[in-house]
This record gives C-alpha cells, sequence and structure tokens, in this order.
C-alpha cells in the first residue's frame, strides 16, 4: 500500500513532465534531481554564486527602480529578465533548432498553463480512495511553512531527510518556488534563458494549483466543503506572497510572487476552476473575507515598521491588490448565496481604509513604541519606513476604490453609487477618519507626539515636504466625492500662536471643505511655492536657464535641490534631488478649481431656487447673495489664469490672460477697501463665503511669468511689472487710471477670460457698461514677493544672452529701454511707500534687513547686488529728506552682512569697482537708518574695517581715479554723519580715544601668541586699521590716537614675543602706521608740519623722535628676527607641511616682511625731517651694505635691511657714494639665494626665504637705478652714461631670466627695475649711425629684450590694479616719439619691419585688449597717437605712423564692446586723455577718436611732407574705400567686429564732413572721394 505523501511525491513529479511536455514540449528534464542538487551541500561554484549575485541584483534593480519612479511617471514595477555572465556564456551553445520564432507572452502563457493544470489535477487518481491514518495525511500548512523556509535557506536541511517522503516534497515544492530557480539553468538544458524561464513560471503556478488542491481535499474531509478558495488565499498564497515575516535575517530573498508580476496576476485570477475543485459552499465566506482582511492588514502594518523587509513598497502594492481583488470578486463570491454582497465590500473597504492610513502613516509620521513615551529615549523611535512612493498606492489604488468620482458611466462607480448613495452626502465613519488624518497633515512641524488614532507617532524630519506632498494627493482623489460632506474642522486658536500642540481636530463643528480656512491656507500656500525655479538658488549664480518647461515638460527631469530626501532605512526611496513645488503647485490649483467649480455651481442653483420663489418680490438678501457668485467668478477667473502661465510659456498665450491678471489684481484692492471693516477671515475656522484673494495670491500669479523657465517670458513679466503694467501701481503717489488701457473693456459674467483686445478699436456707446479697474497701491506688495521674486527674477538674467534691455515699440518707431533703472526705482519707491504707510515701520525694517543682509549678498550676482543696494540706499536718503520714520540695521544681520561680503571679495566674487560701489552704499545706508542706542563697539569697528586707509599716504592718493576718490569720499561722509548718531550723539566723543588705549593694553581685543613664521595677525591689524579711520572720522585724530601710541612705544622696544610689551608695542605700531597712512600723524604731533623760510621742515618734538626712534628699531628688530627665525628652521625631525601648506606659510612670511618694509616707508614718508629715521636707516643700510659685500651666512637678513633702509630714504656716506652704489647693485645681481640657503633648512621654509630674497634683491634695485640716475643728471664725474648703460642691461638681463622664478610679491619692485632701467636705456642711447644698420643693432635688441621682459610680468601679473598700472607705464615707455623714430628710420626705411620690436608690441597689445578689452586698446592708441605726431618742430609731421597704416585702418572701422559697470580700473586711461578728445565723443568710439584727432592734426595740403600724404592719407583713403565699397553680406548678424559693423564704419567716416574737411583741407581732394564712394 503506497502512502499518501509518497503518492504526493509521485503525483507531482508526473504533474512537472506533463506540464513540460505539454506545454513546452519538453520532457527529458529529471526535475526531483535537479530539486535534490539544489539544496545539496557543496562548495560554492560559479553558478551558486552567480545566483547569490543575481538575487542581490535582483534587489538593487528593485530597489533603484523604485528611487527612481517618483509619483509613477515610469511605467512597469520591475523587469524578471535577469542574466549573469554565465547564462550569457551558455547562450553561445544553443541549438537553433530548438528555438521558436514566435514565443508565446508570459501572461498569455501562464492562462493557458492554468487551464492545463487543472485538467491535469482533475486526472489525478485521489489518494483519499485508499483507507489510511491521520499520520499519513498531509498537513498543507506544514508544508508551506517548510516551503517557505527552504525558499528563503532560513534552515540548512540535512542530508539524511533527503530520504523522507515528506521532506522530498518540500524540496521539490520549494525549487519550483525559489526564485533562484529562474537563474540557475541546467547545463544539460540547451534551450534559450528565456524557455527555461518560462518553463520555470509555469511550473511556479502548477506549484501552487498543486497546493490549493492539496488543501481543498483535506478542506473536504475536514469541514465538508467551506470557502475553500478564500481559505486557500488565506493558508497558500498570503504565505507565500509574504515569505518568512518572522525570520530576523537582513537579507531576505525577494518572494518569487513579489517578483514575478505575470506569475501574481495569474494566481489571483485562480478560480475554483482552476483548483479541481467544486463551487465553494457559503457558510464561512464571510469568516474567510475577514481573516484575509486582517491578513492582509497585519501584514501592511508589519511591512510598514519592520526594519529587515525587502521590497517594502512592492509588497505593499501586492497586499494592496490582494484587497482590490477580493472586494471586485466579492460579487462572483456571493453569486447563488444568500450573503449580503454589500455588506462583504463594506467589510473589505474597512480594510482599505485601514491600509490607507496605515500607509499615510509610514510616509509622514515616525513610528514610537506604544510602552515607551518616545521622547525620553530617541533610540526607539525610527524615522518613515516608506518614501514617497507609497503616495501611489494610496491615490492610484486604493482611494480610487473607496471613493471613485460620483459621475462616470464605469461599471464600479455604478456599483458603488448604488451601494453607497447615502455615503456621498452624509459623512461615515471612514470619511471623517480620512479627513482628521488631512488636517493633522496641515498642522505645522513639532517633535511633540500626537495621537493618529493608530497608536502614539511624531512628525518626520522632513514634514514641510511630506505632509503637503501627501495631503494635496488625497485631497486631488476625495474632493468631488467630499465637496457635499460636514467634515471636521480644526480648532480656530491654532492660528493665533501657531503652537503645534494646540493643533487639535473638532469633530462637533463640522463645514464643507470649501468653508474651511486651513484647507484653503494650505491650498494657497502651495500655489505660492516657487522653489524649484531654475538656477535661482543661492547656489547658482551662472544665471543661464534654458527655454524649458511649460506645456509637456516637468520639473521632475531637473532634479532640482529642494530638501526632500528618502529615508535611510528605505528600500525603496526617492532620490534627495527632488522638485516637488511643480507639483503642490498643480495639484493645488486643481483642488481649487474643484472647489470653486462646486461652489460656483451651487450658488448658480440657490440663485435660481430664489429668482423663482421670490419671482415678482423684492429679495432683501440679493446683494448679498451677488457677492458670493462674484467672489466665486473672480476665483473661477483666478484658476484658469493661475493654469495657463503654470501650463504655457508663449508670450501670445500670455498675452491673451494678461488683462485678466490684471483685472485680478485691482480686484484685492476693491476687496480690501469694500470689506475693510469685516472680520478678518484669518480669525476664523469656519467661512461664511469663499475667502476674497489678497496679495498672495496675486503674487503667486506673478511668479508663474517672474519666474518662469523661459527667459523671455521673465524679462517681459519682469517689464511689464515695473512699468506699472501688471495692476500695480509701482509710484509713491496715487496717480490716475490709464484709460487708455482699460477702453472697450467690458465686463461679461458669464466670461471668465477676457479676450485680447482687437487691433482696431471699437467705439461703443457712452452708455454702455464699461469698467476701468483702479490698480492696486504699491504699498499693497509684500516683501517676500519683492524678495522672491521680483529681486530674483532680475538677478537671473543678469549676464545672460537675454540681457536686460527691452525693444519697445512706440509710434512706428522702436527703441531700447533697460530694466536696470525700473528696477532701481521701484525698489526706491518701495521703500519709501513702506516708511510712509507703515507707522511701526517693521515692514520696513524687515526690507531694509533682507536687502541688505546676507542672503542676497551671497546668493546674487555682484552686479545685481550693487543696484539693490545703491536703490536701497537712495530710498533711505529720500525717507530721511522727507521727515519720514527710517527703520533700524539689526545688529547681528550687519554682522553677518560684514562676514559675507568679505568672504565673497575675497574669493573673487566681485571685482574691485564694485566692492566699492558696494560698500560706498553701506555706508550710505547705514548713515540714514535708525541709530542704535547701545552701539556695539566691535561692529562699529567691523564696519569701519571695509573702509582702510589707502597703502600710500595723502600726498599720493590723487594718483587713484576720479571716481574711486568720489566713491571713497562719500564713503567717508556717511560713516562720519553715521557715527556722530550713535548712542543719541554722546557715544562719538569719547569711543575713538578710549577704544584706542584698550586697543593697545588687549582690553578691546586679547593678546595671541605671536609667530613669527604665521605671519601679521590679521584680525590685529583689522582694528588698528578701523580705530585710525573713526579717529580720523570724528576728527582730533591725533590728540586721539598719540596717547594710544605713547602706551606702547615710549620704552625700549623688545622682540620677545611672550612678553606683554611686545604685544603693546606691536599694536602701537599699527596704529602709528595707520595714523601715517591717513595723514593725521605727522610733525609735532599735531598733523602740521612745521618749515622755515627756506621751506625746510623743521625736525619734530623730542618725544615725537623718540618715538620714532623706537619705531624703527622695533621694525628692524622684527626684520632681523623673521630672518633668523626662518634659517633656524631645520629639516630634523621632517617636514609637518603639505605642498599646499608650503606655499601658505611662505606667502604669510613674505606678507609679513612687505608690511614691515612698507611701515619704515610711511614713517619716512610722514616724518621726512626726522633724525631718527634718518640715522637708524644710515646706520642699518652700511651694515647691509658691508655684510652683502662680506658675504655674510644670513645674505637674506642683509638684503631685507638694505630695502628697509632704502625704504627709508637712506644715503650712502663717503666720497665714492656712486661707486658703492654701483657695487652694491652688481652684488646684489649676483646674488643666489638658493645657494646662500643652508641645506639643513626644511623645504617649506626655504621657499619663504627665497621669496623674501627676491622681494628684497628687486626691491633694492628698483630704488638704486633712480639714485644713479639722478646723479647722472647732476653730471657727476665719478660715474658716466656707459656705467649706467651697462648695469641697465645687465638688470635687464637678469630680470629676464628670473620672471618665472619671481614669486608674486616681488613682481612689482621687478617690473619698477625693468622699467627704469628701460627709461636709462632709452634715455641714455647715442645718435643713431647712418646708412645701412643690421638688423641686430645693440640699441634694437635691447629695446626687444626689455619689451619682452616688460610682457612676461605683465602676464605673471594678477591683480587688475597693478595689471592696469603696468600697462600704463609700458606704453609710456615704449611709445615715444624718438623710438618711433628709430624704428622708422633704422628698420622701416632699410626694409627691416621685422626689426621693430615697438610696433610688435603694438600689434600685441591690440591682439589682447580686442574687442572684449577695450581699456587696453584706449591706453595703447591714446599714447601713440601722440606719438605718431613726433616732436614738436619737425617737418614731416606723421611720417611715425606710416609702418602703422594698416592697424590705422583697423581703428578707424574699431567699434570696442560696452563697458562693463564691474569692469576693473575703467577709467586708468581717463586722467591722461582729458582734453585729448571732444567731450560729446561715444563711449564706444574713444579708440576710434584718438586716430581721428591725430589724423585732424596732420598739416595741411601745403606744408604736409609727400611721404606722408602718398604713403598714409592716400592709402588709408583707398583702404577705406575698399571697405565701404564692398557689398554687405545677406543674413549676416551686425555685431561688434563682424565684417558689417567694419563696413558702416567705413561709410560713416568717409561720408562725414568733419571726417573730410579734417583729413583734406582742400576740396579737390573730397569731391573725388565722394564721387567714388556714392557711385558705388
Amino acid at each position: 500500500m503506497t502512502c499518501p505523501i509518497d503518492q504526493c511525491v509521485l503525483n507531482f513529479h508526473a504533474l512537472l513532465h506533463r506540464s513540460s511536455k505539454l506545454l513546452h514540449e519538453i520532457d527529458d528534464i529529471d526535475w526531483k534531481a535537479l530539486a535534490i542538487e539544489s539544496i545539496a551541500p557543496s562548495t560554492p561554484d560559479d553558478k551558486s554564486c552567480n545566483a547569490i549575485d543575481s538575487d542581490e541584483r535582483d534587489r538593487s534593480d528593485d530597489e533603484s527602480e523604485d528611487e527612481n519612479d517618483l509619483f509613477g511617471m515610469l511605467g512597469g514595477y520591475e523587469s524578471d529578465q535577469l542574466e549573469d555572465g554565465e547564462n550569457a556564456r551558455q547562450e553561445n551553445l544553443i541549438d537553433d533548432e530548438f528555438e521558436d520564432d514566435d514565443q508565446e507572452d508570459e501572461a498569455t502563457l501562464l492562462k493557458r498553463a492554468a487551464a492545463v493544470h487543472s485538467a491535469l489535477l482533475m486526472a489525478l487518481h485521489a489518494p483519499m480512495d485508499v483507507k489510511t491514518t491521520g499520520e499519513d495525511m498531509i498537513n498543507v500548512f506544514d508544508l508551506i511553512t517548510s516551503i517557505i523556509e527552504k525558499t528563503n535557506h532560513t534552515k540548512e536541511p540535512a542530508a539524511a531527510a533527503q530520504d523522507d517522503a515528506s521532506n522530498q516534497l518540500a524540496i521539490m515544492l520549494s525549487y519550483t518556488l525559489s526564485p533562484s530557480t529562474f537563474d540557475n539553468r541546467p547545463t544539460s538544458f540547451r534551450r534559450s534563458q528565456e524557455r527555461w524561464n518560462q518553463i520555470c513560471s509555469t511550473n511556479a503556478l502548477l506549484t501552487i494549483q498543486f497546493l490549493l488542491h492539496l488543501l481543498m481535499q483535506s478542506e473536504s474531509l475536514l469541514s465538508a466543503k467551506s470557502s475553500a478558495l478564500l481559505k486557500g488565499w488565506n493558508a497558500v498564497m498570503l504565505p507565500l506572497l509574504l515569505g518568512n515575516t518572522d525570520s530576523a535575517e537582513t537579507h531576505q530573498k525577494i518572494p518569487l510572487l513579489i517578483k514575478n508580476d505575470a506569475l501574481r496576476d495569474a494566481v489571483l485570477n485562480l478560480t475554483p476552476s482552476h483548483v479541481a475543485i467544486s463551487s465553494p459552499s457559503s457558510d464561512n465566506i464571510s469568516k474567510q473575507v475577514t481573516n484575509t482582511c486582517n491578513l492582509c492588514i497585519h501584514a501592511i502594518r508589519d511591512t510598514t515598521t519592520s526594519l529587515n523587509v525587502v521590497a517594502r513598497h512592492k509588497k505593499i502594492r501586492v497586499l494592496c491588490q490582494l484587497l482590490i481583488h477580493l472586494f471586485d470578486n466579492i460579487p462572483k463570491l456571493t453569486k447563488g448565496t444568500e450573503l449580503d454582497a454589500a455588506a462583504l465590500q463594506n467589510r473589505v473597504r474597512d480594510a482599505i481604509h485601514h491600509a490607507v492610513r496605515i500607509i499615510l502613516h509610514g510616509i509622514c509620521y515616525e513610528t514610537v513604541p506604544s510602552e515607551g513615551s518616545g521622547q525620553e529615549d530617541d533610540a526607539l523611535v525610527h524615522p518613515p519606513m516608506l518614501s514617497i512612493e507609497g503616495l501611489r498606492i494610496i491615490t492610484g489604488m486604493l482611494l480610487p476604490k473607496l471613493y471613485p468620482p460620483p459621475s462616470g458611466d464605469s461599471k464600479a462607480n455604478k456599483t458603488f453609487t448604488k451601494v453607497t448613495k447615502t455615503a456621498i452626502n452624509t459623512a461615515d465613519e471612514r470619511a471623517l477618519e480620512l479627513w482628521t488624518e488631512i488636517l493633522m497633515l496641515l498642522s505645522p512641524y513639532s517633535t511633540d507626539l500626537i495621537d493618529a488614532g493608530l497608536g502614539k507617532r511624531r512628525r518626520c524630519k522632513n514634514w514641510n515636504h511630506a505632509a503637503p506632498l501627501s495631503a494635496t494627493a488625497i485631497l486631488c482623489v476625495i474632493l468631488p466625492v467630499f465637496l457635499d460632506m460636514e467634515l471636521p474642522t480644526t480648532v480656530a486658536k491654532n492660528k493665533d500662536n501657531g503652537n503645534p500642540s494646540n493643533w487639535k481636530v473638532d469633530q462637533t463643528r463640522r463645514c464643507r471643505p470649501a468653508m474651511q480656512a486651513s484647507v484653503w491656507n494650505l491650498l494657497r500656500g502651495c500655489l505660492g511655492r516657487c522653489d524649484d525655479s531654475p538656477n535661482f538658488t543661492g547656489a547658482s549664480r551662472s544665471g543661464e536657464c534654458g527655454d524649458g518647461g511649460g506645456r509637456g515638460t516637468s520639473l521632475l527631469s531637473r532634479q532640482t535641490k529642494n530638501g526632500f530626501a528618502a529615508d535611510g532605512h528605505n528600500d525603496d526611496g526617492t532620490p534627495e534631488d527632488c522638485p516637488t513645488d511643480q507639483l503642490l503647485r498643480r495639484r493645488s490649483a486643481h483642488c481649487v478649481r474643484l472647489l470653486v467649480e462646486h461652489e460656483r455651481e451651487r450658488l448658480k442653483r440657490e440663485t435660481s431656487d430664489k429668482r423663482r420663489k421670490n419671482r415678482g418680490g423684492k429679495n432683501d438678501n440679493a446683494e448679498p447673495h451677488s457677492n458670493e457668485v462674484e467672489f466665486a467668478d473672480v476665483w473661477m477667473k483666478y484658476v484658469l489664469v493661475f493654469e495657463m502661465l503654470e501650463m504655457e510659456i508663449e508670450l501670445h498665450l500670455v498675452d491673451q490672460v494678461w488683462p485678466t491678471m490684471k483685472e485680478l489684481a485691482s480686484h484685492v484692492t476693491c476687496v480690501s477697501m469694500k470689506y475693510r471693516n469685516v472680520d478678518d477671515e484669518s480669525e476664523t475656522e469656519i467661512l461664511s463665503r469663499l475667502p476674497c484673494l489678497v496679495w498672495d495670491d496675486i503674487a503667486s500669479v506673478l511668479k508663474r511669468v517672474l519666474l518662469s523657465e523661459a527667459p523671455t517670458l521673465r524679462k517681459l513679466g519682469l517689464y511689464r511689472f515695473l512699468r506699472g503694467d501688471s495692476g500695480v501701481d509701482i509710484n509713491v503717489q496715487e496717480t490716475s487710471t490709464n484709460e487708455d488701457d482699460n477702453e472697450g473693456e467690458s465686463r461679461d459674467p458669464n466670461v471668465f477670460m477676457n479676450k485680447p483686445k482687437s487691433k482696431y478699436k471699437i467705439k461703443k456707446d457712452a452708455g454702455g457698461d464699461l469698467t476701468t479697474y483702479q490698480p492696486a497701491p504699491l504699498s499693497i506688495v509684500s516683501v517676500a514677493f519683492v524678495l522672491d521674486a521680483v529681486i530674483v527674477s532680475y538677478d537671473s538674467i543678469i549676464g545672460t544672452k537675454v540681457g536686460t534691455n527691452m525693444q519697445i515699440e512706440e509710434d512706428g518707431q522702436l527703441k531700447s529701454e533697460s530694466i536696470t533703472p525700473l528696477l532701481s526705482n521701484f525698489l526706491s519707491n518701495y521703500a519709501i511707500t513702506l516708511a510712509a504707510s507703515d507707522g511701526e515701520n517693521t515692514q520696513l525694517g524687515e526690507y531694509i534687513n533682507q536687502v541688505l543682509g546676507p542672503r542676497l549678498v551671497r546668493g546674487t550676482k555682484p552686479r545685481s547686488l550693487v543696484t539693490f543696494f545703491r536703490s536701497v540706499a537712495t530710498a533711505l536718503e529720500s525717507i530721511s529728506a522727507a521727515s519720514l520714520p527710517s527703520a533700524v540695521f539689526e545688529p547681528a544681520t550687519l554682522r553677518e552682512t560684514i562676514r559675507t561680503m568679505l568672504a565673497e571679495f575675497s574669493s573673487g566674487g566681485a571685482p574691485k569697482s564694485l566692492q566699492d560701489m558696494l560698500k560706498r552704499d553701506l555706508a550710505l545706508a547705514l548713515q540714514h537708518t535708525t541709530p542704535w542706542k547701545n552701539p556695539d563697539v566691535t561692529l562699529v569697528l567691523q564696519v569701519l574695517a571695509l573702509f582702510p586707509p589707502e597703502e600710500s599716504t595723502a600726498k599720493s592718493k590723487g594718483e587713484t581715479s576720479h571716481k574711486k576718490v568720489s566713491l571713497q569720499q562719500s564713503a567717508r561722509v556717511a560713516l562720519t554723519a553715521w557715527l556722530q548718531k550713535l548712542g543719541n550723539g554722546n557715544w562719538a566723543t569719547t569711543a575713538a580715544s578710549a577704544c584706542s588705549s584698550a586697543f593697545v593694553l588687549g582690553d578691546l581685543l586679547p593678546f595671541t601668541d605671536f609667530d613669527w613664521i604665521a605671519g601679521v595677525n590679521g584680525p590685529e591689524r583689522e582694528t588698528g586699521m578701523a580705530l585710525c579711520v573713526l579717529a580720523t572720522l570724528l576728527a582730533n585724530a591725533s590728540e586721539t590716537l598719540w596717547p594710544a601710541i605713547f602706551k606702547g612705544l615710549q620704552n625700549h622696544p623688545t622682540v620677545d614675543t611672550l612678553s606683554t610689551s611686545f604685544n603693546k608695542t606691536n599694536r602701537s605700531m599699527i596704529l602709528l602706521e595707520c595714523g601715517c597712512r591717513e595723514g593725521v600723524l605727522s610733525g609735532m604731533g599735531n598733523g602740521d608740519l612745521v618749515a622755515v623760510k627756506n621751506h625746510c621742515l623743521l625736525p619734530p618734538p623730542p618725544n615725537i623722535e623718540k618715538i620714532l626712534h623706537n619705531s624703527v628699531l622695533f621694525v628692524t628688530s622684527q626684520l632681523t628676527h623673521v630672518s633668523k627665525t626662518l634659517v633656524g628652521v631645520t629639516s630634523k625631525g621632517g617636514s609637518s607641511f603639505s605642498g599646499a601648506n608650503r606655499s601658505s606659510e611662505a606667502s604669510a612670511v613674505s606678507n609679513h616682511v612687505v608690511v614691515l618694509v612698507g611701515q619704515m616707508a610711511i614713517l619716512h614718508q610722514s616724518f621726512p625731517s626726522s633724525v631718527s629715521i634718518s640715522l637708524a636707516a644710515n646706520t642699518s643700510l652700511a651694515n647691509a651694505v658691508d655684510s652683502i659685500t662680506k658675504g655674510t651666512a644670513n645674505i637674506v637678513e642683509s638684503q631685507i635691511l638694505m630695502y628697509a633702509a632704502l625704504s627709508c630714504g637712506a644715503e650712502f656716506i663717503g666720497n665714492d657714494r656712486l661707486a658703492q652704489i654701483t657695487k652694491t647693485c652688481e652684488t646684489i645681481l649676483d646674488i643666489d639665494s638658493s645657494s646662500k640657503i643652508g641645506v639643513d633648512v626644511r623645504k617649506d621654509t626655504k621657499q619663504a626665504l627665497r621669496s623674501i630674497s627676491q622681494y628684497a634683491k628687486w626691491g633694492c634695485v628698483s630704488l638704486l637705478i633712480p639714485i644713479l640716475k639722478e646723479k647722472e643728471r647732476e653730471n657727476d664725474e665719478s660715474i658716466s652714461s656707459q656705467n649706467i648703460r651697462q648695469l641697465s642691461h645687465r638688470i635687464i638681463q637678469v630680470a629676464r631670466e628670473a620672471v618665472e622664478s619671481t614669486p608674486v610679491i616681488a613682481l612689482s619692485p621687478l617690473f619698477k627695475s625693468v622699467v627704469s632701467s628701460g627709461e636709462n636705456i632709452v634715455s641714455l642711447h647715442p645718435a643713431q649711425p647712418s646708412g645701412n644698420i643690421p638688423e641686430d643693432h645693440p640699441f634694437l635688441t635691447s629695446l626687444q629684450a626689455t619689451i619682452t621682459t616688460l610682457f612676461a610680468i605683465l602676464d605673471e601679473e594678477n591683480t587688475s590694479s597693478t595689471w592696469v598700472y603696468m600697462l600704463h607705464e609700458i606704453c609710456k615707455l615704449i611709445f615715444r616719439p624718438k623710438l618711433l623714430r628709430v624704428e622708422y628710420e633704422m628698420a622701416y626705411a632699410n626694409d627691416k619691419q621685422s626689426s621693430m620690436p615697438v610696433l610688435r608690441a603694438f600689434e600685441k597689445l591690440l591682439a589682447m585688449g580686442g574687442t572684449s578689452k577695450p581699456h587696453i586698446c584706449k591706453t595703447a592708441v591714446s599714447m601713440i597717437s601722440s606719438a605718431w605726431l613726433g616732436e614738436n618742430g619737425s617737418n614731416d609731421t606723421g611720417i611715425l605712423a606710416i609702418p602703422y597704416r594698416n592697424h590705422i585702418i583697423n581703428l578707424l572701422l574699431y567699434k570696442e564692446g560696452k563697458v562693463d559697470e564691474s569692469a576693473s580700473h575703467q577709467y586708468s586711461y581717463q586722467d591722461t586723455v582729458d582734453g585729448l578728445l571732444p567731450k560729446n565723443t561715444d563711449v564706444s568710439s574713444i579708440t576710434r577718436g584718438f586716430v581721428l584727432v591725430f589724423l585732424s592734426k596732420l598739416p595741411s595740403i601745403e606744408s604736409i611732407s609727400r611721404d606722408v600724404l602718398t604713403d598714409l592719407v592716400h592709402f588709408v583713403i583707398d583702404g577705406l574705400l575698399d571697405i565701404g565699397c564692398a557689398g554687405p553680406a545677406i543674413g549676416k548678424p551686425f555685431i561688434t567686429g563682424s565684417e558689417e559693423c567694419k563696413l558702416f564704419f567705413a561709410c560713416v567716416d568717409l561720408s562725414d564732413d568733419n571726417f573730410i574737411d579734417s583729413f583734406f583741407p582742400l576740396q579737390m581732394h573730397v569731391l573725388p572721394v565722394r564721387g567714388k564712394l556714392y557711385a558705388s
């Protein structure tokens, strides 16, 4: 007798063979052997490894797909076609004859397989025909548990158990249901992987049907045909779907029914006919439905709260599919029974509702253990297990089944309406609970625990993003059903303080959703969100925006940073950079449309009913009801306008809704005036009607244009808004309504969008219903809108291709208008309006602190920031002049602004010119803000530190540009006025002296440890400079600073950095230096130098001499100590600095030496008659020269001391002073700093020593060469011109070799040395010989070497101000008439144009300038055009320009690009060329102007040289005619530098009377030229 278990094993093995044969025509597979082999213990081989990797890959693919499938934008769930390397290799062994060309898709195959398997199961012999005992029967539940354990590999099977029949059956069943079976194709199977996957799928379906068959047979014996199919769901399908939920393993395998969608659908669609049983009995259907619902809910709750869950979202999705499948099949299950299908469906509907709440909690709330409070032990609190991906399950699957739309013809809707018709209008318990959940999502974020109905919960950390997303997603689905329901509201007192702990739901006070203020607050807030605007955040300052967005596009593809991040415990997390604001806006617009349309239709019905009832009588309530209809109409217009601007970017579509938008803005003003006495809507939760439009609603619409993705639309919207063409009056005072704009605009209550104005105006009857709209006042605009929309929109188009100019057509002509002055005017008017309308100036204070705050400094472009600062400063000045109340610039905001400005300036965020403008405007703004009553000294000094004294003394300040001086002067004046108002005007009287003394004594700024190698103490110097500025601005600076200076310098200085006296002396030295730079400390100590009748200065008094003596000793001792400290740092122990740190250390030490040398120089300039300084400097020079001559060990120290002494005006002593100078200079040139540094010195120290040595070396040379030149002018016989010339050649040669290795700090003295040497070579050049000149003439060679060296230094310099200075000096040196004549006579006249270094230098400068850097061309042309005229009195004026005639033609056609206001030192050439050009010269033709001025100064036709007339004048005329007569190219753009641009300027030059008449005084030359031109 065969045991039933043994029979089952045989039956299942036979079923597998029959299924493979019938479905796939394969009968050569031993399934039992494959199953036993799959669990046989062996070492991991390639195939098992591949299986594990494949499973891991399945998990990672599932996770990554869910992460990238945000909001359901991707189709499908996952792919089951996974192939590893082994499978790919086996793919090559497949025989083609076994493959079919037409393969059946998996869903169709499984559907056919279910029917085949059902027939095979029906054909089996019933094992129960044999009389057996209870022990021989199969326990299906134990079998299912064993299958799950073996599938998940939670237990290792024993080898001995393989002979057990029950275990063999479990092994075979688990093998067919294991996901790894799909990946481990046997080597003997010579078909494709696709065919193997199909076989595995049908086998898995067969296994499930076989298990259901066994369960039905056992049920038929045990319970006499109960609801066997539902029992099968609960006992077989759900366990296989969920896997081993009790396992603690972190790496569980994904169940096959979760991975394979087609197999899962086939299993869910199984009917009783597919499991070979008769129709189930109706005895326990209700019980099984309840059990199925309970199992699904329990599984969903475990999946959303457990940590070790794989494929979390997919499991929940499958469980919800099972619930929906059960809901849809209840009519089939109850067909022919006495059960109430509606009651069963209602039970399933409760389960679906419960699943919605559980999933929602898993998205938005943190899990708190029930036994703890959750606040005492945060380790027990788990973040949300679900990402926003879970909303797809709620909105796409569950809610449509719970609340289908009340209208429609679908079968589901008809069923729902028939069963629960009354539930639509009367909110049931489920609707009340769901609405309560939504109201809780509207609460503000806090860490307090809340009772969400399913246990204690706490809001998640990304609540501000997750809650609106969840609330709006649910509202979009349920609002059509909930519109007429009376639903709970929130407590009104929540809005008074915004305390989340007071946020409660009032179940007693109910109203419709359209009348709940909390719902409107949510929707309005989402409509105004704009954080996803492209390139509008602080991280992006590039300004370029693509023409994306609009119809057919989505911000989801841009991955804009929005702060929404998936939690780390999520296996199906969403990307961290998720643009959600667009989604919120569009969802909210949809919800608003639903609310407004419903209320509007309701009002229309009520109006129609009242008219019928009150027909023939007067209705006293008609007026208020008409107002409600009006509000509904306005909201309808608002929704249509918003949707249009949100979805479209086409300009003509925007033009269509623009008049309606202006009407909406006007409506805000009308409503505020009409209902000014009505209670504020924000004070109540239940509204009596639709809310009124407020400015925030209009701002949301305007943001759709101002922050559009299309740059052209942004610029157009910004222009219209700033012109007052958007329904907002941007002027300070009210102006009359523009009737032209509103002419002919009639209002039809049945039309919700105004049609665009016709091209031809139609005259209407005067008695027609014309409506003119009053524009909204400027005061209604919110500060947040100005900051987040207007300013951001303007900043986004600055520096882009779109630009700020608008081409406007007026009176048939095009004109250009810039947006920048409009914005500046708007920002100023807005500040003045706030000051005039805001009594407490809270809004004005917010506006000032935001515009001048760190947010804009950090997040906007420098050019935009200058406009913002200038506008606010101008507005504050106007407010002060009008005696309007100003606002306080908060100290904390000012401190952060200064810190941010310094950070941006140091990183190169703004050019120097813009930095000066920003600081000037900041000072002006401070002047006109409300002064602080208790000013913070440190903050005041931080402000003053932005305006340090000039590097040079007051005597040399005139060398700076006029614009820079005016900026400095205006800023100083504003700061003075600001300081005098602090502390009610009393603070400034004693602040400077008290702070200076406290600074020296260490009370204002604590002393810190001084490190010689670390360099200058930045905060210490900044504070000292700020104190000097403070004393200078408050007058009596000399009396204020000298007492503090005496406190540190009256005693003999020390270099012991550990002593307090050193710190005091160092700070007193800083005050002395900065006071001298300010020009307030000199002479007798009162700011005046005393001079006698012979114009000689008297020495300072003894007390000042003592201070100066100690100062010089202190500086020289520091210089000595720095060099000794560096040399003393050996390499023992290795270097602790990286390459970057070594460079930083060298820079710090070098800067320290520069500061010390600068202190010596400034003392000499301020006190030129000081005996102490002269004696100390002469002594230091003598010692340094002696040390250098003798070649002492520490040569760097001698170089530093010599440079410091020469900076103080030290002189050589003795009769042979010039010889000493020459010898010293040659000795310095021969010094090799590398060879003088010891081998034991550390690498970083070597770099610092080289840097200091090069700086001192070229500094000494730059000061020695002018001394030699001065003595040569005095005709000193001890030195000849030949010696000076030879020394100059030597300097240039050494400099040329040392340029690349010279540190940055030494470039300036190196440049001065080369320029001084070049001047000596040029001025001492002997008379040029006559006859044929060789190309390698020494003078031309020297000139070429000088120019090459100067350009090499120019290439190394990276400071803009120094670079422009060097450019000016180079042009002044080489563009001299003397050099041009030498080149002409020695090279050009002898046809040796290759030997013309000045010409080549001019060509290089023109190439460097081009059209993008016009200041280079202007500087070069302004100087060479004067040199072309030659020396005064020459009879061949203009001949020097003949070599440059081709360049003259190009320069006459040259148009420089527009000078940007941020261009550094753009006025550098102005001081040189003032008076040379006419006052009305166009800024884009300055270079041409210089050339024209040169041509106008050529001699008349009677006295002009024949060579000049022929080779220059005629040549230029012919060149211009050749260009002017050429036809323009068709379709070429007219841009700067193009051929079309040159053609235009050629025609302009040749047709200008002034040009022709100045070029050719004789009319005989004018007429032929014009004739030729006109003929062409």
